[in-house]
């Protein structure tokens, strides 16, 4: 089976799977906990402070001490932890809540949630370029903003923004909102630089392991921390004194240091790694438009997405089906969100851009993975096309030998 869908899980680095099974055989195995005083705990507690400085490099924050690596359990809880965590305790009068459209469910679900308590919710629609004007975002705040919500990288188109941009735009009209950013899909597949969007005054990221080829079940909230720069903030989980009591619970050492592994090889090989997959996917659609020239590419030019992703559409096919069609022919793909997985309706970031649902419905999502080769490439298009003739072939002897009832 090839994979053109690892913005839904990246597959396990084998660096990342051999810090888990090294923590599991000389952590876990001897019941380590991190939070203990003694040897075992201590040595653990190390793994954790290596994962979180593998981390903080990877994001640019290595100096200056202004960010803060808060573990958990995904990019969901993350991304409920930076929104949650900065709103105040009891509503203001007025309040509202500022976020795109076409955010991950990880982000508008706890929105909607806020939603229901009171908050005004003000949901700003992407252009057909999948992106956010600061201009706009600038518009719809004011000063009973209390949270601005900017992703970094679309995880179904993945166009990125520039939410550096933004944020200064922000603070330099005066708005004093907490500014978050969900930034899952973005690390490590575009060139990221947490340490210029805190400076621009975003105060928090939410970013996860298994986007990166780490183990699924652990993410990080990255907090700004840089003297008048840090925000309270509300933990959600109350406790014993873990994580710097920003989330309590015993740590998921495995994953964790699974993640910091990952972190690291990016790190030292990020930049080709990018530049090597950033090549895949162009000549993916390079094959793809030469068969099908009607074929419609829905992701920005290269220099302005994700460096592994492609959405298109395909005129005449509806894109539930093709998946299906697909994963028949030994091909995993997508129509968006892996949290969607099941529905039948097109994505809402297709719609949100503007799409009719028809032509949202045709939309398909390709995104390669770290390790994606050349021959994987042309032998995907090639299931690809082929498939795509197979349905279009059906489907015209479906209409030719059709007969109305009679009567």
């Amino acid at each position: 089976m090839l994979r053109f869908d690892a913005n839904a899980s990246a597959r396990l680095r084998p660096s990342a799977r051999q810090a888990a099974i090294s923590a599991l055989s000389e952590h876990c195995e001897r019941g380590a906990n991190p939070s203990s005083i003694h040897r075992a705990g201590r040595e653990a507690r190390a793994g954790l402070r290596r994962a979180r400085s593998s981390l903080l490099e990877l994001l640019g924050l290595a100096q200056g001490n202004i960010g803060r690596i808060v573990f958990c359990s995904g990019g969901t809880e993350a991304c409920n932890l930076m929104l949650n965590g900065f709103l105040p305790a009891f509503l203001p009068p007025g309040a509202n809540i500022v976020c795109g459209a076409h955010e991950h469910q990880a982000v508008l679900e706890p929105l909607r949630a806020a939603g229901e308590l009171g908050y005004e919710l003000r949901l700003l629609k992407p252009d057909l370029n999948g992106r956010l004007e600061p201009t706009a975002i600038g518009e719809a705040c004011d000063e009973q903003t209390e949270v601005v919500c900017i992703m970094a990288a679309n995880n179904v188109t993945g166009a990125l923004q520039d939410v550096a941009a933004a944020a200064a735009l922000l603070r330099s009209e005066g708005i004093s909102a907490a500014i978050v950013c969900d930034a899952t899909q973005a690390l490590g597949k575009a060139n990221f630089d947490a340490a210029s969007l805190f400076a621009a005054g975003v105060d928090a990221l939410a970013i996860s392991g298994h986007k990166i080829g780490a183990m699924s079940g652990v993410g990080a909230l990255v907090l700004r921390m840089d003297g008048d720069g840090c925000r309270m903030f509300k933990p959600l989980l109350l406790g014993g004194p873990q994580e710097q009591r920003f989330r309590a619970g015993t740590e998921n050492l495995a994953g964790i240091l699974s993640f910091g592994a990952a972190a690291k090889e990016l790190t030292e090989t990020g930049e080709c790694e990018r530049s090597r997959v950033s090549a895949a996917r162009e000549l993916l659609w390079e094959l793809i438009h030469a068969d099908v020239p009607e074929a419609q590419r829905i992701t920005p030019a290269a220099d302005a997405a994700l460096s592994n992703t492609l959405a298109i559409r395909l005129p005449g096919v509806r894109g539930d089906d093709f998946v299906a069609a697909l994963d028949l022919a030994g091909l995993a793909a997508s129509t968006g969100s892996a949290c969607s997985s099941g529905r039948q309706e097109a994505s809402h970031v297709f719609t949100e851009m503007g799409m009719p649902q028809t032509q949202a419905r045709e939309a398909l999502r390709l995104s390669l993975d770290w390790d994606v080769e050349e021959a994987d490439v042309r032998k995907g298009a090639k299931i690809l096309v082929g498939c795509l003739q197979r349905m279009r072939d059906a489907s015209n002897d479906i209409a030719d030998n059709y007969q109305p009832a009679a009567g």
